[in-house]
């Protein structure tokens, strides 16, 4: 560092030494102390000094030390200074005293000294030093602004005091700068121009074909590679139109930084109205489950919805979005918000947590008492409230010319969710019973009022939709009535009541007003028999009361389906007069012969609402009949698709229960997958299901010979339903594909017999098939690896596996979808997860040593087929010549694949191949010389186990694994979380020859990183770029954001504590231009 300019000049001159020592004096203060009055009062010492030097006789002299002592202060505290507050406070001075001049006395000297201390730093190699030029021409252009007096045009007002020539270059610098390396420096960028972005009459001078604008520099810096930089790119932007408050919704949605995203919260609840979002944004919005459905209510996501209340009922009223609302003006503003999201299933759940915030802002100082539980409640039986209780709650069923049509239903709708959601809020089962009975007296009826008032508002739905369009009242009347359904959970149970209860669930099903998709038919029938019937301990008296509810439904009289009515002979007639009845009579007809096709449609769906809660899991011979007379019937001859759909789910759900040896119900899911008029992915995923339980059960001969049992010209091949299981992966339907590779994994996972072994080729070379989906190939790579980490016979069927592949895309046709298969990235793939390092200390057979010598000997197989090909016999040869050998191996494999070698190596044209098979006998060689010293380690004795150690073992699996449930486990951890003790060493440590070391994280962690082989088609390769001085346009670094995990799904009545905190913030370090920024500039 150069010495002062000031120590420099003769002691004679004192007016020299006099400058120095107060412009130091003045930065030392200002530099460590952080008062108000310490900063004024130094920069206005510093402007006398300045006038005193100008009026004095030796102006040119005394201004020229000035400046050059001023110039030095600049540059010392741009290169050395530690970087903290005090730091910004004298760049603050620096620029207030250069602005100051320049508005007061017109003189620029001061202001061009900065800027040419700014000219030599502005590239500087040092990041720092870099960082606070930044810091110090963010705060020139604060000083500088100029508000616009009335009448100024805001559009084209030129708002600062600098010279044109200065603002460009001082813009210049930081827009090279906003691409800089560090993101210390692009935070400062997004500082430094947080107030010039309000003056777009400034932008006018800059050349925006090179350059972007202050706005688009805000708005590039919202998908930046940092956090740091989105995060101060979300709170300094302005946001003046709908563009930019989607913008920031999306990075809502979409940002994994959960900083980031409560910074966006944050701006979206205090500075963008509703009304810059259309209703399908909202929408967008609310389906987000990872911001309104986390393990914990998260406040600031939730202030959005207080806001957008507030702003509906503003903005209804005619108000300022600004003004202060009352608590029930709040209430009246969340009841129109329904009107901005669709009906889901998650709704409920996000509205119960969203009361819950509610009554904390209400209730802050009684929040954590039950009290406060009535007290809100209460709150929602204000003057002219639209919400339903107790008193008021008839009135939504009332009929007149008004409350017709699509409209007056949707009414409706709103008014019966926001009573399910707010009942469902204030009586929680995790309250105190007297605080839920207290809120039921503010809120609901009594079960048997409530039970009179069904059929009353059933007629009202019916009504509502009369002369409307299909879909919509068909969606709102279903709507309606399951709300009304699910408020029978929250009253209080009486006998009466529940009497009552029942014979109004039994009507509804009976009834025909409006009509009912499976949803409300499967929530009738679970009210029905839950909570009205013990089906756990008396099933017979179930299944009959659903026979006979049933016989109901359809009007056909007091008539029993053909298995009740032998059923009930049973009970009367001994064995011999059963046989005799059965021998006599012939069966009765099915009572679906002579019934409306309405009735027979309602009577599957109640059966497979049956089927869908799980009531039976036990066969019984009424279930069965049920299934035949109604299910099966409809299956064959469908009214509809939807009928068809429920007779499906009712035979997937009695095929469990069944024997399927005397009723083959792989035939049905065979008749879904191969139909190609109704494709329903749903019913497809459930025949998939149903496929897979039944190899599990029977066996895969058994099941692929059912499947085509009825097919003509159909052969018996022993592969043909795994073809056709593969043929269902390349199906359009990305997410059905996924779940057709999914069942195969399965299969494979306990396919000890290799049934599956051309599906084990097929994923194989679909892992390394350049146009497969992303995630799909996470997922084989975490399969694969974990499936060869685990045992030794898991790598010698992956080495079966893939020679078989390879021998495959030998003869591949140049139309096949695997042409494009990167075989070498598939090669080492293979060598390396086969290797003896990548076994757990606990693999099943990891004492028999490498699986690679049975690589070899496949290898060794297929080399001599292809010893024409001589790509292929280089791929094989190479892959032999880094097979490893352990010295524990099978003698009789070993001596296969030696004998093998010898005789390989004469026929073998190739110089190369014979090369590689000549280093690896070697190895054999050596592998066989050491086993035979004293250094080598025992080899195991297989003893084979008999069927009393095998049941024995198996006995002992199962039960620690009943002993660890949940419902078993005191601790209340499931077993498959508790987390498992690191894995520690090798029993023993064997020599091996040609050793690969590689762990099974490192093959992880190269297939699945962002520069992955497996990705290059979709993925860049950012590189790192130096700040540049030129004014050419740079390329940006653009971030591919990941859509943040969605969490698991939360029953109804599970609803989460709230957050403990209120902001959740990184504590506030000392670093340049991340200290909030002073509000209070001199003038």
């Amino acid at each position: 560092m150069a010495p002062s300019p000031a120590k420099n000049k003769s002691r004679m001159s004192r007016n020299t030494a006099e400058i120095a020592r107060e412009i130091c004096a003045a930065i030392k203060d200002v530099y460590y102390d952080s008062s108000k009055d310490s900063f004024k009062k130094r920069t206005t010492d510093l402007l006398n000094l300045y006038k005193q030097i100008v009026k004095e006789r030796d102006v040119i002299i005394n201004k020229d030390e000035y400046m050059s002592e001023l110039g030095y202060r600049v540059d010392v505290f741009l290169d050395g200074a530690k970087c903290h507050e005090g730091q910004l406070r004298v760049f603050k001075l620096y620029a207030l005293l250069a602005v100051k001049c320049l508005k007061d006395f017109d003189d620029s000297s001061i202001l061009e000294t900065v800027m040419l201390s700014i000219h030599k730093k502005k590239y500087n190699i040092s990041a720092f030093i870099r960082n606070s030029v930044v810091a110090l021409i963010g705060r020139l252009l604060y000083c500088a602004v100029l508000e616009p007096k009335k009448g100024d045009n805001k559009e084209t007002f030129y708002a600062t005091v600098l010279p044109e020539r200065t603002f460009i270059d001082l813009y210049t610098i930081l827009w090279h700068l906003s691409a800089d390396t560090d993101e210390d420096i692009r935070v400062g960028v997004l500082i430094a121009i947080a107030r010039v972005q309000s003056y777009p009459g400034l932008m006018k001078l800059v050349n925006t074909d090179i350059m972007e604008t202050t706005k688009q520099l805000f708005v590039l810096g919202t998908r930046d590679l940092s956090e740091k930089v989105r995060c101060q790119a979300v709170k300094g932007i302005t946001v003046e139109t709908a563009g930019e408050s989607r913008l920031l919704l999306e990075r809502l949605i979409h940002d994994p930084c959960e900083e980031v995203r409560l910074e966006i919260a944050k701006k979206l609840s205090t500075d963008v109205p509703i009304t810059f979002f259309s209703k399908a944004e909202r929408q967008s919005l609310i389906r987000a489950r990872d911001l309104f459905l986390a393990d914990t209510i998260i406040p600031e996501y939730y202030e959005i919805l207080y806001s957008w209340a507030c702003d509906l009922y503003c903005e209804r009223q005619g108000y300022e979005f600004d003004v202060q609302l009352t608590q029930s003006q709040i209430l009246s503003g969340v009841y129109d918000l329904l009107d901005s999201f669709r009906i889901t299933k998650e709704l409920g759940q996000i509205f119960q947590r969203f009361f819950d915030h509610l009554r904390t802002k209400f209730f802050e100082d009684i929040a954590d008492d039950e009290k406060s539980f009535v007290l809100f409640a209460q709150l929602f039986e204000y003057k002219d409230s639209p919400y339903l209780n107790a008193e008021n709650y008839e009135d939504v069923a009332a009929v007149d010319d008004v409350s017709t049509g699509l409209n007056a239903l949707n009414d409706k709708m709103k008014a019966l969710f926001m009573w399910q959601y707010l009942t469902e809020y204030s009586c929680h089962l995790r309250l105190s019973e007297a605080t839920r009975d207290e809120c039921r007296k503010i809120l609901l009826p009594t079960m048997s009022e409530f039970s009179k008032f069904i059929p009353e508002i059933w007629t009202t739905l019916k009504a509502g939709g009369e002369k409307e369009s299909e879909r919509r009242v068909y969606e709102y009347q279903n709507n309606c009535a399951k709300s009304l359904i699910n408020m029978f959970h929250s009253i209080d149970t009486e006998e009466l009541g529940m009497i009552k209860w029942k014979e109004t669930l039994s009507d509804l099903l009976v009834d025909y007003s409006f009509k009912y998709d499976s949803d409300l038919v499967s929530l009738i029938v679970h009210d029905y028999f839950y909570y009205h019937y013990d089906i756990k301990h008396d099933p017979d008296n179930a299944l009959h009361e659903l026979s006979d509810l049933m016989t109901k439904i359809g009007d056909v009289g007091a008539k029993f389906n053909n298995t009740q009515d032998m059923y009930v002979e049973t009970t009367q007639m001994d064995f011999t007069q059963l046989m005799n009845a059965s021998q006599s009579n012939e069966a009765s007809p099915s009572p679906m012969e002579n019934m409306e096709p309405q009735k027979r449609k309602r009577c599957v769906q109640v059966l497979a609402g049956v089927f869908k809660n799980g009531f039976f899991l036990q066969h019984h011979p009424v279930l069965e009949g049920l299934l035949t007379d109604y299910a099966i019937a409809t299956f064959d001859n469908p009214i509809d698709h939807d009928s068809r759909r429920e007779a499906f789910i009712c035979i997937a759900g009695m095929a469990p229960l069944l024997d399927q040896n005397n009723a083959n119900f792989v035939k049905y899911a065979r008749t879904i997958l191969e139909d190609q008029r109704s494709q329903i992915v749903e019913l497809q995923k459930i025949a998939l299901l149903l496929i897979h339980d039944s190899i599990g059960i029977y066996g895969y001969a058994k099941v692929n010979e059912w499947y085509f049992a009825e097919v003509e010209n159909a052969t018996t091949s022993s592969n043909k339903l795994v073809k056709k299981l593969i043929d269902l992966c390349e199906t359009p339907d990305t997410a059905f594909s996924s779940f057709v590779i999914r069942i195969l994994l399965r299969f494979i996972l306990f396919d000890h017999q290799r049934t599956f072994h051309d599906a084990f080729v097929y994923l194989l070379l679909k892992l390394f098939n350049p146009g497969e989906e992303k995630q799909l190939k996470i997922l084989l790579v975490y399969f694969f690896t974990q499936f060869c980490h685990y045992s030794r016979e898991h790598q010698c069927i992956m080495a079966a596996a893939f020679v078989d592949a390879m021998m495959k895309l030998a003869d591949i046709d140049l139309d096949s979808p695997f042409i494009n298969v990167d075989r070498d990235e598939m090669i080492t793939f293979v060598l390396q997860i086969t290797s003896f390092n990548v076994l757990n200390a606990k693999a099943l057979d990891r004492e028999h040593g490498t699986a690679h010598l049975y690589l070899a000997a496949r290898l060794l197989t297929k080399l001599e087929k292809v010893l024409d090909n001589k790509n292929y016999a280089v791929f094989f040869g190479g892959m032999l010549n880094k097979c490893e050998v352990s010295e524990v191996f099978e003698e009789k494999l070993f001596e296969t694949v030696k004998r093998g070698c010898e005789r390989l190596h004469p026929m073998t044209p190739d110089a190369r191949v014979k090369k590689f098979i000549e280093t690896f006998h070697k190895r054999l060689e050596s592998a066989e010389k050491h086993s035979k010293s004293k250094k080598a380690i025992a080899r195991p004795e297989i003893i084979p186990k008999s069927r009393q150690e095998l049941e024995k073992e198996m006995e002992e699996i199962v039960y620690f694994l009943k002993s660890n449930t949940e419902e078993t486990n005191i601790n209340k951890r499931t077993w498959l979380t508790e987390e498992i003790p690191k894995e520690e060493g090798i029993f023993s440590k064997m020599r091996i020859f040609g050793e690969v070391h590689i762990t099974i994280d490192d093959i992880r962690a190269k297939l699945i990183e962002k520069d992955s082989p497996l990705f290059q088609s979709r993925s860049e390769n950012p590189t790192e770029r130096p700040p540049r001085p030129t004014t050419t346009p740079r390329k940006r670094e653009r971030e591919v954001v990941a859509t943040p995990s969605t969490p698991k799904n939360r029953s109804r009545n599970n609803l989460p504590p709230p957050s403990t905190r209120t902001l959740r913030r990184k504590p506030l370090k000392e670093r340049l231009n991340t200290v909030a920024e002073e509000e209070d500039f001199a003038d």
